[in-house]
């Protein structure tokens, strides 16, 4: 109780003989910087301690890392390249960057902190274990192409549908790498925040657009095939119904041509069914990674760099390590890059459900359509020749009527998937615009930050 009146009448006092604000605010412990309102508790920057030397050796190893993210993210956007040059260009950048990479792990600034060493080792070995996981792939492609590889593979199983020739695109290379380096680079932005020490909280969050992004796409690709596989099966079951049914009737030249009709139908159907399928899975995959994941990720990879590189070259500490708390070290978990890009996709799994929906309707339909046609034959008695042959004559209209159901339906499939492929395009062009926001807002007001102390 006398402390707090002691801190009132201080308060009283300073106001009244104007001796300053900062006299004040450290005696009372109230930072001038704080927002009223604000349910964040920030530190006050006198309550900070900052180790210099540690900041800037973790931050050189960011931002090294950080350019071998962007070239990745070059390469596999750059369509004049060839899939063994660019995986060449990537292994010598990776290696170049392990070197510079080894030197500052071995500098005198990380070795004087021995939690800090430690922590700079496990993200070199870290980034050692994507390199290899990246030259196995690379092995993989080239053992695949020579034909040393089983076609059963399931890793070329997770990439068949990606081309034409089943070589996949450099994007859905490189992204796993450019992930697995993102998230190196989270672990050492947080290990600044905990001097020096990792800290793994939060591993989904860390990268800009994580594993699931390659999750959901796996899962994705899953739907598209089995979507194909229950339209197969089912119009192949409809043809072998159709086959059932004209059994019992007198063979004839145009019984013949009927059900051979049905059978070119079905077959043209499935193909083309199968052909709209994987066409939007792979265009999914495409507007997913290359025109969203990939461009994502080496925005916020430039971002954090431009942030870092004004950190690093900021002429005084007073409000340094306030500010790279608020933008800096979560950095990639307020960004929200993989939640906002999912969330905007993840409605588009039920498309495929509603497909087989509306064909099982329409299959049911012709079901009745096709029995009842049969049944014409039952009114028809042995020898009532001008009887059958009416019936005969009704094969082809019942042909072309079946035809324009299943080639109505193709089209139905066609549209429901291009604007399925659209919506999924403006997500992920959507989330590239977002994440070119936050990262424009986050660089001003982290240079707001650095010279007032102001919060935002």
């Amino acid at each position: 109780m006398v402390l707090k009146r002691f801190e009132t009448c201080l308060l009283v006092l300073c106001w009244i003989v104007l001796i300053g604000s900062g006299y004040c605010d450290s005696q009372l412990n109230v930072s001038p910087n704080s927002q009223e309102g604000s349910l964040v508790n920030y530190p006050k920057p006198h309550q900070l301690q900052f180790d210099g030397g540690a900041f800037r050796v973790t931050a050189d190893v960011i931002l090294r890392l950080n350019e071998l993210i962007k070239s990745l993210a070059m390469f596999s956007l750059d369509g004049a390249l060839d899939t063994r040059t660019a995986l060449n260009m990537t292994e010598d950048e990776w290696n170049r960057t392990e070197r510079i990479l080894i030197g500052l792990v071995q500098s005198e600034s990380a070795s004087s902190n021995p939690t800090l060493a430690k922590t700079l080792h496990d993200s070199l070995n870290a980034i050692r274990r994507e390199k290899v996981k990246f030259i196995l792939l690379g092995k993989f492609l080239v053992n695949r192409t020579n034909g040393e590889i089983d076609r059963s593979s399931s890793v070329l199983h997770a990439f068949q549908d990606t081309t034409p020739t089943g070589e996949p695109p450099l994007s859905l290379i490189l992204h796993p790498s450019i992930v697995g380096l993102t998230q190196v680079s989270a672990v050492l932005l947080r290990s600044m925040d905990t001097n020096g020490s990792k800290q793994n909280a939060q591993p989904r969050a860390a990268s800009a657009t994580a594993p699931s992004i390659e999750e959901f796409l796996t899962g994705f690709a899953g739907k598209f095939r089995e979507t194909r596989r229950i339209l197969t099966v089912e119009a192949k079951r409809y043809l072998s119904r159709t086959k059932a049914r004209l059994s019992v009737v007198p063979a004839s030249e145009k019984v013949s041509l009927y059900e051979s009709g049905i059978a070119h139908t079905i077959a043209m159907f499935i193909k083309s069914v199968t052909h709209i399928l994987g066409f939007a899975s792979k265009s999914i995959n495409h507007e997913m990674i290359e025109n969203g994941a990939v461009l994502v990720d080496q925005q916020l990879s430039d971002g954090l760099g431009q942030l870092l590189k004004k950190a690093t070259n900021v002429g005084h500490y007073a409000f340094l390590e306030l500010c790279l708390k608020r933008y800096v070290y979560r950095y990639y978990d307020q960004s929200q890059a993989l939640a906002k890009l999912l969330y905007c996709v993840q409605p588009e799994t039920d498309t495929l459900e509603y497909l087989v929906t509306v064909f099982g309707t329409i299959l049911a339909r012709a079901a009745i359509t096709d029995s009842s046609a049969v049944q014409m034959t039952v009114i028809c008695s042995m020898g009532s020749s001008d009887c059958m042959n009416t019936f005969y004559d009704s094969l082809e209209q019942q042909h072309s009527a079946v035809q324009l159901r299943f080639d109505g339906y193709v089209d139905f499939i066609q549209q429901e998937i291009d604007a399925m492929v659209q919506r999924v395009t403006v997500c992920a062009q959507s989330t590239v615009f977002e994440i070119e926001a936050f990262a424009t807002k986050t660089k001003t007001n982290f240079k707001q930050c650095l010279s007032s102390g102001k919060i935002n």
